[in-house]
């Protein structure tokens, strides 16, 4: 019986205010209320209302005022859930095969029924994301507007509410109102003669006779035979009636409370006795009513044979919901006895005869295609790929059941089983079908063990399977008689993409234990016992210890990968190494994973990285039937070293109280102690005897404490470090590139050597110059030194102590280094800047004055140079006890007059035409006197007033030359 949704009424808890009551329109109103002082529990949501009051209930009622929503269960039991207030009102109709939505007299949205609605049940109707669906089937285009819940009422054809579906905060349940039964209406199995009809079935067959199989055995000469003799049986008839309404409560219904009513009705003659049904079980189900029967007695009549139908109604003796019985009966339908012949198993994947071959020779054919194709990573159920057909031999078969999952032979007590069937292909060894293993009808691809079939998962899926050919014999089997009835044979191809490599598992250890910088010369070990790691690894393979130890082979210890992938690459250069051993733990050997780390390769990598790993493989080789190798599985382990601490930044502090005070300078300060930021360097200081004006140097240490460097506030933690593990030695700091012009205007750019024990000037011509270096002196002390040649001596001289900004400057630092090699990372205030001074300083003292116009040598033409020496310490040049000039080497003082320029046209500019400067020149040992020679000024031409004249000079010693101007002064003409 089609049943047509009319309308239903549908609550939405929408963004807006709106008034409205909605109430059960069954009569349960008075009950609810007299319940509403006694209310059993309050559902905390939803899903919670539905698990409590159940699927069938006698009430629902919803308060549109305080938006309590009341459900009253099928046991007398009520429940509360809070739901939104004032729900506004909205329709849903079926009309014309459409279901439309209305709000009032507007329609809101329509779509078409879905295919479904040939046999419609308004109870599958419910909402899901505001869309209307009837079971999992969308109604496209029926939405409702947008809500936080909603509640739906259905109503049958009769306009009775049967159901409701509620939606609230995205969760949705259906409530089926349980009623009393009304009617029970026949489900024609069959038309007799255009008459209603219950189909009574007799099996006719010949058993087959079947010999034992099994998946590793050669069975391909397999052959079930048939008996000569004949096996009918009748089974019990069963009926299906549609209850009315489909929600009626029939819980305690019991086939005592049914009967058949049955009648023989006469068309010409009489014949045997009514058939006596008699009812053997009931199933209540999705609205329907199945009922099954033996016929004990009596025949069902023919009406062509007997001028007579034998019809039947089912009988209920009904206790309502008042506790009171009442007697309902269905409408008769005819009996029509069929007798079922020619059993045959078919493709149920295949429309019309596609009947099963019944030999496992026939179906092993190699011109046979299979009729079944899986995966080799998943599994099929067979039992969509069989059904049974029926019929006279010869003539058109009958199809009895959709397949063999659909559950309709087993009514009539019959089933099917699946039995795999060994059998070898060419040369294997191995039988096709020991690559599969059954569960009930469900076939899953898997390798074989040692050759033989594994229980069902106890081997891996893998592509190895791939092209393997399984063959399953299925029986159609009577449970009635115990017999066998039909037999055929699926060949099963195992089918997929081309074998390839791919990582089947990976598993990972981290070690965490601390490291530290040090000198530490034994390599790390990091050891994991096998059985961490193989514990997650066979987890993921769901596989054996002994299995994977048999499949499974380590790369190696010398091999490990840049990534955890099937296209990794083996690493060119290894570090460290990874091999699978057996060591000593608590007196016992225990198979591990043991990572060796070098010392100096764990120093420098974790002196940069917080963590290190090392990633390492296990291949399976995958081999095809004349065992070659098809595809790889891998399983990567990773090891991974994560310090923690990690210790390494041993660092330190020169602290300035670790230096003597006095021998120490602020930056460019001529005041000894001012600071701490350079020292100065000097020639040896002027004797009688025994000293050197070119022993030009420094030991560094003795402007230290104790002449010693002390290191400081060293992290104990960093043992090898400590200041008493720790070499010091003075270093040049790289200028890079740094550039300084000379006296003689020469451009140098100052670099180090290698070992930075050396300063290195580079000319312009690109010869290089050693200007100063760091060595150690006979008791290991290191000394820094000026470097005789011409390119030192032309940047010595460009400054004195009084422009010591200029002067010639090394920057130094102080390096540690341990026992190991190794140096601290930094340390606080470890440079210095080393000033060299100019040995000695030479500048005009006060110069007479010239006259204009006297006589060529008369006073006033003529005067003396004088000139004011000091040395770097400020000490003017003195004849006795110690002549300066001679242990200084004096050796000479020269005065360009040609380059001699006047302020006679107000500013200093060439000497004019008929003016002239003439020096006399002096001699070493004048210069030892303290005689530097004379000035001549002549001027024949005109009347001058007077000016200044200025004059560049150069004096030359033992270290070089120093270069300045003297300015005289002329006095006016005379007259």
């Amino acid at each position: 019986m089609n049943k047509k949704f009319l309308s239903a009424i549908l609550f939405g808890a929408l963004m807006v205010t709106s008034t409205g009551t909605f109430v059960s329109c069954k009569d349960y109103d008075d009950d609810i209320d007299s319940l509403n002082e006694k209310l059993d529990k309050l559902a905390k949501d939803l899903s919670d209302l539905q698990t409590q009051a159940g699927t069938y209930v006698t009430a629902v009622k919803y308060d549109a005022a305080t938006g309590k929503l009341t459900v009253t269960g099928g046991n007398g039991e009520t429940f509360q859930l809070p739901m939104p207030a004032e729900l506004p009102t909205y329709t849903l109709k079926v009309q014309d095969g459409k279901v439309q939505l209305w709000n009032g007299n507007t329609l809101v949205s329509e779509a078409s029924l879905p295919a479904a609605a040939t046999s419609f049940d308004p109870a599958l109707l419910k909402w899901k994301d505001g869309y209307l669906y009837y079971g999992d089937e969308k109604i496209a285009g029926v939405e409702k507007p947008q809500s936080v819940g909603s509640i739906s009422e259905v109503k049958d054809e009769s306009g009775e509410v049967i159901a409701y579906v509620i939606e609230l905060d995205g969760k949705s349940a259906r409530f089926s109102l349980v009623a009393d039964l009304k009617a029970l209406v026949f489900e024609p199995e069959l038309y007799y003669e255009g008459i209603e009809a219950i189909a009574v079935k007799s099996f006719v067959y010949n058993a087959l006779t079947a010999k034992e199989v099994s998946a590793d055995a050669d069975n391909k000469d397999d052959a079930p035979t048939a008996a000569t003799t004949t096996t009918e049986v009748t089974p019990e008839l069963s009926a299906t009636y549609h209850m009315n309404p489909s929600t009626a409560d029939v819980r305690n219904l019991t086939k005592e409370d049914l009967t058949f009513l049955a009648y023989d009705k006469e068309y010409a003659r009489a014949a045997d006795g009514v058939v006596v049904p008699e009812i053997s079980k009931i199933e209540p189900k999705d609205g329907k009513l199945t009922v099954w029967a033996k016929l004990t007695e009596g025949t069902i009549k023919d009406i062509a044979a007997d001028k007579k139908v034998t019809v039947l109604a089912l009988q209920a003796d009904y206790l309502n919901g008042d506790n009171k019985r009442s007697v309902i009966t269905s409408d008769y339908a005819a009996v029509k006895a069929i007798k079922i012949t020619d059993l045959v198993l078919s493709n149920a994947k295949v429309a019309g005869e596609s009947h099963l071959v019944t030999t496992a020779a026939a179906a092993i054919d190699k011109d046979h295609a299979p009729e079944v194709k899986v995966a080799w990573n998943e599994t099929v159920d067979l039992a969509e790929y069989v059904q049974t057909h029926y019929g006279k031999a010869g003539d058109t078969h009958k199809v009895w059941d959709e397949n063999a999952a659909s559950g309709t032979v087993e009514k009539a007590g019959f089933s099917y089983s699946y039995e795999l069937v060994g059998y070898i292909d060419g040369n294997n060894k191995t039988s096709q079908s020991a690559h599969a293993a059954l569960n009930g009808s469900v076939l899953r691809p898997q390798l074989p063990t040692d050759g033989k079939a594994a229980e069902w998962g106890a081997t891996e899926q893998n592509q190895a399977t791939v092209g393997r050919m399984p063959l399953v014999r299925v029986f159609l089997n009577d449970n009635n008689s115990g017999k066998k009835v039909a037999v055929g044979y699926l060949k099963v191809e195992i089918t997929g993409v081309a074998a390839e490599d791919r990582v089947v598992a990976e598993a990972e250890y981290t070690f965490t234990e601390e490291f530290t910088l040090s000198c530490r010369e034994e390599a790390w070990p990091k050891e994991v016992r096998w059985y961490q790691i193989e514990e997650q690894i066979l987890a993921q393979l769901n596989m054996s210890k002994e299995d994977f130890e048999r499949t499974y082979t380590y790369d190696g210890p010398m091999i490990q990968y840049n990534e955890v992938s099937v296209n990794a690459m083996p690493l060119t250069k290894l570090s460290t190494k990874v091999e699978q051993t057996k060591t000593d733990i608590n007196g016992t050997m225990t198979e591990v994973l043991k990572w060796t780390i070098p010392a100096n390769y764990a120093y420098e990598y974790f002196s940069a990285n917080a963590s290190m790993k090392a990633i390492v493989r296990y291949t399976k080789e995958n081999k095809d039937a004349n065992n070659a190798v098809i595809s790889n599985d891998y399983v990567y382990v990773t090891l991974t070293w994560t310090p923690n601490p990690r210790n390494v930044n041993p660092t330190g502090v020169l602290a300035d109280a670790n230096k003597i005070q006095k021998y120490w300078f602020a930056a460019n300060s001529n005041e000894a102690g001012s600071g701490y930021n350079e020292i100065h360097v000097n020639a040896e200081v002027p004797a009688e005897s025994g000293h050197d004006i070119m022993n030009f140097n420094k030991v560094i240490l003795e402007t230290f404490n104790n002449d010693k460097v002390v290191i400081s506030e060293i992290n104990a933690v960093y043992k090898d470090f400590a200041d008493a593990k720790l070499t010091k030695n003075f270093r040049f700091v790289d200028p890079k590139g740094a550039e300084m012009t000379g006296v003689s205007g020469e451009v140098y750019t100052l670099t180090v050597n290698t070992d930075r024990t050396q300063l290195i000037a580079i000319s312009r011509a690109k010869a290089n110059f050693v200007i100063a270096t760091i060595t150690a002196n006979a008791d290991g002390k290191e000394v820094i030194a000026l470097e005789e040649n011409d390119a030192a001596k032309d940047l010595l001289n460009v400054a004195g102590r009084d422009e010591l900004a200029k002067n010639l400057t090394a920057r130094v630092v102080v390096e540690t280094v341990n026992g190991c090699d190794k140096s601290l990372h930094a340390v606080e205030n470890d440079q210095f800047d080393v000033k060299f001074l100019r040995p000695i300083t030479v500048k005009a003292a006060d110069m007479d004055s010239f006259k204009d116009g006297v006589d060529v040598g008369a006073e006033g033409s003529e005067i003396a140079v004088k000139l004011a020496f000091t040395d770097w310490r400020n000490y003017e040049f003195k004849t006795t006890p110690i002549n300066y000039y001679t242990y200084y080497d004096v050796k000479s003082i020269s005065i360009d007059t040609d380059k001699a320029q006047t302020t006679v046209n107000g500013q200093y500019e060439a000497m004019p035409t008929g003016m002239k400067v003439e020096y006399s020149g002096t001699t070493t040992e004048e210069i030892a006197k303290g005689n530097f020679g004379t000035l001549t000024y002549i001027n024949n031409k005109a009347e001058v007033g007077e000016f200044d004249i200025k004059l560049p000079v150069i004096v030359e010693y033992a270290w070089g030359t120093v270069e300045f101007d003297i300015v005289c002064h002329v006095a006016k003409t005379v007259k």
